[in-house]
């Protein structure tokens, strides 16, 4: 009940509002009519699936670096998707996390830089990237941070600023789509990570860093926020969609909150707001009541256990579109290691959570995976349901037939038994000359091998007597008769 009364209340504020989106911008839910699951329409509509990069093609290449970010692009990705901290002298970058120890090299280059702080309540011990200035920061290399996936790029590509990301989908969107002609754009999909550290301990707004960067960039406005009403977001005209080009992500909600009052006070066009939930975080019973009191948001992404699960997976999409929500789960990898036992490989399982449970995209670790799953469509897909059912129907078919079949007979048996009684008189009679022929035949064909019987062991008692010694054959009678023993004469 709680759930309706707050998607009502995110719908005034979407009146209120006017949209959650300004004029011109896609948005971040594809419509209907310009999207599709069937592939033999992909040739005028788009795949109803957004593909994020998570982290960039960081299957491929060490996450959170340039080229990952680059391929990404390249094999079809919607989305590039930086995490974004700050450091020391406030520049924004993108890493794993705030902890450089993950995928740098930062131990070796700066081992005295080890310390220990609280975060979330929890003691953590690691090189933190707010004690290092942009400078310290761009002097490491950047490794794989999963086993198992190559390493030969380890240490090779040094921590990417916003400000090179943001020029990096500058160029890719007008210098490599406009020139070659291809027609799909596509943006960046930025997490701002641990915001409430920094405001907490640090007195440090991640927001203010991030508006600040955005001003300083000669392209962010033109590609962003259209302060000088010179951007071309994609949806100007009836029946076009174009990925809006910036998503700002978050776990925590009052820093969407933040960003979105600040853009407004600017003038600056704002971009969808995604709120992220962990595998606890998400069936709490406040979190619904926590999207309702946000109302601006445009999509959430939850940890894919969410929206996988049986009963609460199928719960939360249903609530997720009372509320018109984009659902971007997170995330696919190709190893079976992080795929839910209950499927044989990522690509299945994705496959399954797009075409079954109804997610509308997805952030992937191999972006071409996203891509694949998005252009092979859900026509030829079948559930494990579905299969069933339709053995289930095909055996309902046959028992349809076989009473099918029980139904006629019983007709005719029904039709024979309303005729007159000279129709069964007749037809009696016709079976009673039937029988009697039958009989006839058969008594005929007994009584002809019992004489031929009789003559055989006839003949063969003559030839036998007249064999035994001291015996006389007596003629026969003129009727061809035989005659008895007695007139047998003994000699």
């Amino acid at each position: 009940m709680r759930g309706i009364v707050f998607a009502i209340f995110s719908i005034v504020l979407t009146k209120i509002d006017g949209l959650h989106l300004d004029a011109g911008q896609c948005p971040l839910l594809v419509p209907s009519s310009v999207a599709t699951k069937i592939p033999s329409q992909l040739a005028k509509k788009r795949p109803n699936f957004i593909t994020i990069a998570h982290r960039g093609a960081s299957y491929s290449l060490p996450e959170h670096t340039i080229p990952a970010y680059r391929l990404a692009l390249e094999l079809g990705a919607d989305y590039i998707e930086p995490y974004l901290v700050a450091t020391k002298d406030n520049k924004l970058v993108a890493i794993h996390s705030i902890d450089l120890n993950i995928t740098t090299n930062v131990a070796s280059l700066y081992p005295e830089r080890h310390r220990t702080i609280t975060l979330d309540g929890t003691n953590t011990s690691g090189y933190f990237v707010f004690d290092f200035t942009l400078e310290e920061v761009q002097k490491l290399r950047v490794k794989q941070r999963l086993d198992g996936r190559s390493t030969s790029f380890d240490f090779s590509f040094p921590i990417p600023t916003i400000q090179d990301i943001v020029d990096l989908l500058h160029d890719w969107n007008h210098d490599i789509v406009i020139k070659n002609n291809i027609t799909k754009r596509s943006g960046i999909y930025a997490e701002l990570k641990d915001p409430q550290y920094y405001l907490q301990e640090l007195n440090t707004s991640l927001v203010d860093i991030f508006l600040k960067e955005m001003e300083q960039n000669k392209h962010a406005d033109k590609m962003f926020f259209n302060t000088k009403n010179q951007t071309h977001f994609g949806c100007e005209r009836m029946g076009e969609y174009q990925v809006p080009p910036l998503v700002i992500q978050c776990f925590d909600a009052e820093t969407l909150h933040e960003m979105r009052s600040k853009l407004h006070s600017k003038g600056m066009a704002q971009p969808p707001y995604v709120l992220l939930a962990n595998a606890k975080h998400c069936h709490l019973p406040g979190f619904w009541y926590e999207v309702g009191k946000l109302g601006f948001i445009s999509g959430v992404g939850p940890d894919k256990k969410c929206v996988i699960q049986e009963t609460a997976g199928k719960e939360f999409m249903i609530e997720a579109k009372k509320f018109n929500l984009a659902v971007h789960p997170y995330t696919a990898r190709e190893e079976i290691e992080f795929v839910t036992p209950q499927f044989a490989s990522a690509e299945e399982e994705l496959r399954w959570l797009y075409c079954s449970r109804g997610i509308t995209g997805m952030f992937t670790e191999s972006s071409d995976l996203g891509v694949r799953i998005g252009t092979r469509g859900c026509e030829d897909f079948e559930t494990a349901e579905e299969i069933l059912k339709e053995d289930i129907t095909e055996m309902e078919k046959e028992d349809n037939d076989k009473q099918l079949n029980v139904t006629i007979s019983q007709d005719l048996c029904s039709q024979f038994d309303n005729k007159d009684d000279t129709m069964k008189s007749a037809a009696l009679m016709m079976i009673g000359t039937c029988v009697g022929l039958l009989m006839g035949l058969f008594f005929s064909k007994k009584g002809h091998s019992t004489n031929k019987g009789l003559q055989q062991k006839e003949s063969s008692k003559t030839i036998h007597l007249g064999k035994m010694k001291g015996m006389k054959k007596l003629p026969t009678n003129d009727d061809g008769g035989s005659h008895s023993d007695d007139d047998m004469e003994i000699i």
